[in-house]
Order: C-alpha cells, then structure tokens, then sequence
C-alpha cells in the first residue's frame, strides 16, 4: 500500500475474505473487558396484543371430524373474530418501542442494552408510548361489543362460526399489556462467569452488525442510485452516527472512524439545497464503509492527513454529538416522533478540508 502524502486521503488497505472477517471480528470483540457492565443498564419491552383469531374448526366448515385431515397431516387455519384494522394501533405503538430501543441501544440478554446516562430519557419516551397504549386499550374496550357486532354483520354468512369464538372482554383486557423492565447485570461476587465474559465480548461485534444492518437499508431505500437527495435523507445517518457515538465504549476502534462521519455529514448538511455531486457520493461511500464493520475495525477507510510539522501532541478528542438537531426515530409517516433538543455543537471540519480530493469509491 502507498502510503498517502500530506493533505491527502488514506484508502482502503485491502480486503478480507469472508472466513478470516469473521475470525478478526471475533478475536476483536471477544478481549473487552467486563467492565463495561458498569456503564450499561438493560432494557426490555414485553407487548402482548390480542390476536383477534381463533382456530378454524371442522364444524366452521360444516365437516364431520373423520373428513378433516390430522393435524399432524394439516392444519384448517385461522378466523378473524374481529377487525384486524381495531388492533393496528397496539402493533404501532409497539414497533415505535422497539424502534426507540434499537436507536439508542444494541441487543443484549433479553433486552438491550443502553448507556446508562440515556436510561432516564429512554424510560420516559418508552412510558409516554405505554400510556397511548393504555389510552388505546380503553377506547378499544369500550367499544369491544360493537365491534364484534359490525364484523359479524359484515360477514352474515360466517356469523354462527364468529359468535362461538368471541373472547370475553375481560380476556382480551388481560391480553393487552405494555411492560417496561430495567436492571442491572453485575460481576459474580467471586471469580469470573465465562459466559458472561463472553457476551459482553460480544456487545462490540452486535454492535456493529446492527449498524451494518440500518446502513444497508439506509443505502438501499434513499441512496442508492439517486443523482441528489434532499436533507430528509440525512436522518437515518445522523441516528446510526449518535448510536456508533454513545456505545462507542463498547468498540472502542469505531473512534477514529466517528471522526470521519460526523465531517462527511456536516459537510453535506451544511449545503443550500439538495445535496447531490461529491457531497452525495461521499455520504453513499460512507454507507458502503458502514456495512462493512472490517474494514472500520482495521482502519481501512480515509482520514484526514496533515503534515507532521503542523501536528501537535494532544489527548484523542472523544466524539461529540453532531451540531445538528437529531431527528427523532425514523417512524412511517403516520407515526410522527416528538423531536428530541438539539445537542451541543462540535468543532468544525479541518481546514483544509475544502480542498482535500474526493475519496468516494
């Protein structure tokens, strides 16, 4: 590899086959220390929505048992007994849940786990959805009867089939249920567990992969193959940038990489009207790097070159939040989200940056 000149930008280094990626990613993340159990708290969210279905029987359709297969051989499905359009909030409302714990979290155990200083903030916006969907349990029940009454007239022929499987309200009521649960996983009082060890070794590695993930449908639905975009476009990013930044403890090598981003998107944030050209071509390259965590973890991306007699020693800056407002999770557009408050500003771009060569590939 030629090394680059002062001023210029560094690039990939090379390429791993899919065997050896794995094993590098795995000697990479299983060596974190534990004590990153100090800074996390776990969060999980358990949902339950009724389904609205019952079995479909044999005399539904007007069979006699010894007409109808085994069910070892088949099965005669499923009836609605009610409007499936009645229980499209609950499962809204949950995905927004989950959606908000993947944003500022990673999978862990049972739940996720999040940056212990977000826990607060994260509960809160996760109680507001449990209190919608407690508001939309009510409303739902109170109507529960009429309900029934409406599908079963929209459907006269299969009503003797429907009124055999109507559920009791109070059954449906303990069905519907938002729980929220926080804890804590700590050392063991002697000595070491090895499967703990292991995954929280493993926290890093998950970490990446979720981002890989986000990156790729990112790239697939707004970026891919587009000549410009508008600033819309730039949500997505801004949300895997500030989740990269907060778990940042848990890979410590995505660090320089943070330094990267947050330029490459200010940069084409930054610009009046849509952002197309070398602005656009780098934020779609940015995506290709972060689908692939390898090349992240080795270094094989550009970065900013300066002459070694302008460099001074001084501490690694530690990522800031960007110096834009972050938008909210990326909900469908019939699932709005309250925007969060603009985070602290963070220092400009290098200098010389405006006439560094384009590094997109």
């Amino acid at each position: 590899m030629i090394n680059p000149q002062p001023g210029e930008l560094a690039s990939p280094a090379g390429v791993l086959l899919p065997h050896e990626e794995e094993k590098q990613m795995e000697e990479r993340t299983l060596p974190i220390n534990v004590d990153v159990l100090d800074q996390i708290v776990c969060v999980r969210l358990d949902v339950t929505i009724w389904s609205g279905q019952k079995k479909l029987t044999a005399e539904d359709l007007g069979l006699a048992p010894e007409q109808v297969p085994p069910e070892e051989l088949a099965a005669l499905g499923r009836k609605r007994i009610c409007d499936p359009k009645e229980l499209a909030p609950f499962y809204k409302l949950k995905q927004r849940g989950m959606r908000l714990l993947k944003q500022h979290g990673v999978r862990f155990l049972d739940g996720y786990a999040v940056p212990a200083n977000q826990m607060a903030a994260l509960n809160d916006k996760l109680d507001d959805l449990g209190q919608e969907f407690q508001q939309a349990k009510a409303e739902f029940l109170a109507r529960y009867e009429n309900s029934i009454e409406d599908w079963v007239a929209r459907h006269p022929d299969w009503a003797p089939q429907i009124r055999r499987a109507v559920e009791t309200p109070e059954r449906v009521a303990a069905t519907l249920q938002w729980k929220r649960a926080c804890y804590r996983v700590v050392h063991p009082a002697t000595g070491t567990d090895p499967g703990l060890v292991a995954e929280v070794g493993g926290l890093g590695g998950q970490l990446l992969r979720e981002v890989a993930q986000e990156a790729k449908e990112t790239y697939e639905e707004s970026f891919k193959d587009k000549a410009e975009i508008t600033r819309r476009a730039l949500r997505p990013l801004k949300r895997i940038y500030e989740k990269l930044r907060s778990l940042s403890f848990l890979e410590p090598q995505v660090k320089p990489f943070l330094d990267l981003m947050s330029t490459v998107i200010s940069n084409a944030d930054g610009q009046d009207g849509p952002i197309a050209g070398q602005a656009l071509r780098e934020l779609q390259s940015l995506l290709r790097l972060l689908m692939e965590p390898e090349d992240i973890l080795a270094g094989n991306f550009p970065v900013f070159r300066v002459p070694a007699a302008k460099i001074k020693p001084a501490k690694p800056a530690k990522p800031q939040p960007l110096a834009f407002d972050l938008p909210a999770e990326e909900p469908e557009a019939e699932l709005p989200e309250k925007p969060e408050a603009a985070p602290p500003a963070m220092p400009g771009p290098p200098a010389q940056q405006a006439e560094q060569p384009a590094w997109f590939f």
